[in-house]
């Protein structure tokens, strides 16, 4: 299923370097998941890496490390969360606020004069200037 909402959809997946694991982290990227795969195979996980660049946050780990397990996870949660404590509105739109401003532009009546122009939709982060914020997770296209 595509991410059609405004929230980016993030996703930790274990294993995330081959197999099951593997194709799920491929098919969420495709439709612009997030994700954060994990994998004890460090050459698998380097190849995940080169296959993906900056598209995936991919990091050799082992589960039955708990410490570290735990640890990763932690991480993924905290940069979610440091990218909320940037964003102006401090929260991600809901589906209606994107929809609102795409009937804006599409309908003319109001955004009849409006021509070459990007509305950016997206809580005040590109007005604040933060779209160069390090987070440590992929982009979303």
């Amino acid at each position: 299923m595509p991410n059609t909402g405004s929230r980016p959809r993030t996703v930790i997946i274990t294993g995330g370097a081959s197999g099951i694991g593997l194709a799920t982290t491929e098919r969420l990227l495709a439709v612009g998941w997030r994700v954060a795969a994990f994998d004890r195979d460090q050459a698998a996980i380097a190849k995940l890496h080169n296959a993906y660049g900056d598209k995936v946050r991919a990091d050799v780990l082992d589960v039955t490390d708990e410490p570290a397990a735990e640890a990763a996870v932690n991480n993924v949660a905290a940069v979610r969360r440091a990218v909320l404590h940037h964003t102006p509105m401090r929260r991600y739109a809901v589906p209606d606020e994107v929809a609102t401003a795409t009937l804006f532009l599409l309908d003319g009546t109001q955004s009849s004069f409006i021509t070459g122009a990007i509305l950016p939709v997206d809580g005040g982060f590109t007005g604040a200037g933060l779209m160069e914020l390090e987070v440590g997770l992929p982009e979303e296209d």
